[in-house]
């Protein structure tokens, strides 16, 4: 796996979509592919593979051509 294929962070993550922070966090609930670092139960950071978010945006939001 390529380090230039993983985002860092909800910043990171949610530029790469084109969103908010907080639009990034709610589409979490709806599936976003996210994994969480840190002590369960207590906020930390984010991690998310490029390819995952793109494959999952793509079934997410399907464009008109795609159905």
């Amino acid at each position: 796996m390529d380090n230039l294929d993983i985002l860092t962070g909800w910043k990171a993550i949610a530029s790469y979509l084109g969103v908010s922070e907080f639009t990034a966090k709610k589409w979490q609930k709806r599936g976003l592919p996210v994994k969480k670092m840190g002590v369960k139960g207590r906020s930390g950071s984010v991690i998310a593979r490029k390819a995952d978010i793109f494959n999952w945006a793509g079934k997410e939001f399907p464009t008109p051509n795609s159905l």
